[in-house]
């Protein structure tokens, strides 16, 4: 029979074996497993580890000994210490000049190059006209010497006498000067060929596009062309201004001329009924031999010469007027087209892009066919757009900024030593330019995080220093006037406001603690005032810490 089992037994008893002539005999445990035997040892190595922390610790230090091959030492040295306050940002160049595209003036319609620029034509049928009909023996003469001149001056031809014709010239009519058939079709084709004078893409007056430019990186001199945008249209419009202006200057002397004829021609009417009226007033001293019919006819005859004769005179005056109004008006239309003139020659100059600066080109960049790409020829821009830069190499500024705490120590004309990141072994002097007077929010970080920029000038220059480079800048904030002890920041301890550093011996036998004085100090060194001398070496406060801990006071 087999043997029963305990069933809470935490492992099962091994099981008889019978052999032959024999009762059943018990199998020996297994030998427990290796992890357990290794988890012992790592046990008790864990525990010598311990004391012998324990004893290295808790031992009193012995200065007047070595505290071993493990201390770092650190050389007092003479010199000046500098503390400094770092800033980031780019290098951008001092003198430089955004370059836009032109914007045009101007008229976009074209009705002052189609016609005499608003000058106003008075014909001599307009002179007839306002003379009228005189049945007076002298208004013959006046009547034919019009007619003459009508048939002389005017240029539409011939006409009954009761037609006028004034044209302003402001719109689609004709005038005697710059009619359909005159000189001034060659501005309606021009125009027409041109396709008209609007400021939109596909050959207009006011297009901006590039023709000529200048490849990127280019030195260039100060008015030299670097940019040129096609100027067709516009030289086009520039030669039908020209014209107009000098039709116009022609049609305003010959509105001149004519007025002057048409008071001449008044005043010669004036005169006649003048001599008509004065006629009928002799006449009435032969009423006494004349019949009673006669009578009435002379006394009639006398009040409409006297009436004709007022007339013509208060003619004469609002004549006057007409003329000055009519010259102010033809004034103001050459006026105006002179003005086009000019607003027309500047487009011209314009449209031919000089380098306000000496310098290196720069190309800004656009957006060309949903993509964005560098500014080139062919391209169409709009008016005051930037599409290139001109900077000036020779003179170098640094745009950084600075924390608002840490603002209040910068002065204007501070050193500061700049290194850059593209080239680890360049560094430059520069000195403090500005400082702005707003702050700003510094990016990404929260709002309550201010910024102010700050501008240092380059002292010094170098091939190697272009525009938009990433820099660091250390401003030297303070800086001591005469040598001076300087040791590492972490070899100066505190102990109850008081500071020390422990001095090797000259035997280099063991450390003496020493009382000092601490100066100016920035983030790795420190200048001692009092208490050390240059060439004494003083231990890495890191590790005399550990080997300085003091002993535990024994209680009574």
């Amino acid at each position: 029979m087999q043997p029963s089992h305990n069933p809470v037994s935490p492992a099962p008893l091994p099981k008889p074996t019978t052999e032959p002539g024999r009762g059943p005999v018990a199998v020996p445990p297994s030998p427990p497993n290796k992890p357990q035997r290794w988890r012992g040892i790592f046990l008790a190595a864990l525990i010598l580890a311990g004391a012998a922390l324990y004893w290295g610790l808790g031992r009193p230090t012995d200065t007047s000994g070595t505290t071993g091959p493990s201390v770092a030492t650190a050389t007092a040295t003479a010199r000046r210490l500098e503390r400094t306050l770092r800033l980031t940002g780019v290098t951008a160049a001092e003198n430089a000049s955004l370059i836009l595209t032109p914007q045009l003036r101007g008229s976009r319609s074209d009705g002052s190059r189609t016609a005499a620029g608003g000058v106003t034509q008075i014909t001599s049928l307009a002179i007839q006209a306002r003379a009228g009909g005189n049945t007076s023996p002298g208004a013959s003469s006046s009547s034919s010497l019009s007619t003459a001149l009508k048939a002389a001056t005017s240029r539409t031809g011939g006409g009954a006498a009761g037609s006028t014709r004034v044209s302003t010239g402001t719109g689609t009519g004709s005038s005697a000067t710059m009619g359909a058939e005159g000189i001034g079709t060659s501005a309606v084709d021009l125009v027409a060929r041109s396709g008209g004078g609007g400021g939109g893409g596909g050959g207009g007056d006011f297009a901006l596009v590039l023709q000529e430019l200048v490849k990127p990186g280019s030195h260039v001199k100060k008015n030299q062309v670097v940019a040129e945008f096609d100027r067709q249209y516009m030289l086009t419009r520039l030669d039908d201004y020209k014209a107009t202006v000098i039709q116009s200057e022609a049609s305003l002397r010959r509105q001149l001329a004519d007025l002057a004829v048409a008071r001449k021609a008044k005043e010669q009417q004036l005169l006649a009924a003048k001599g008509a009226y004065e006629k009928a007033k002799y006449d009435m001293k032969t009423i006494p031999v004349l019949s009673a019919l006669d009578v009435e006819r002379t006394k009639l005859a006398l009040e409409e010469s006297e009436a004709k004769y007022k007339q013509i005179e208060t003619e004469l005056k609002f004549l006057t007027t007409s003329e000055k109004a009519q010259m102010r008006i033809s004034e103001l239309g050459l006026q105006q087209t002179r003005g086009e003139l000019q607003r027309s020659q500047a487009n011209a100059d314009r449209l031919l892009v000089k380098s306000p600066i000496d310098g290196l080109t720069v190309m800004q960049t656009t957006i060309r066919s949903g993509d964005l790409g560098q500014v080139q020829q062919g391209d169409q821009l709009y008016p005051g757009q930037g599409f290139m830069s001109v900077i000036d190499p020779r003179s170098m500024v640094v745009n950084a900024m600075v924390n608002q705490a840490d603002a209040e120590k910068l002065r204007i004309g501070l050193k500061a030593k700049v290194r850059f990141d593209a080239y680890p072994d360049l560094e430059l002097t520069a000195r403090v330019y500005s400082v702005g007077g707003i702050p700003r929010s510094s990016g990404m970080r929260a709002d309550w995080v201010k910024e102010i920029p700050v501008r240092l000038k380059l002292e010094q220059m170098d091939d190697r220093a272009l525009p938009d480079l990433s820099v660091a800048a250390d401003v030297i904030i303070e800086t001591t006037e005469d040598a001076a002890v300087v040791v590492p920041a972490s070899s100066v301890f505190e102990d109850g406001g008081k500071s020390y550093v422990m001095v090797q011996k000259a035997d280099a036998g063991g450390w003496e603690r020493r009382a000092v004085e601490r100066g100016l100090g920035n983030f790795t060194h420190v200048v001692i005032r009092s208490g050390l001398k240059p060439g004494e070496r003083v231990a890495d406060g890191k590790v005399m810490l550990i080997a300085e801990k003091p002993i535990p006071e024994k209680k009574d």
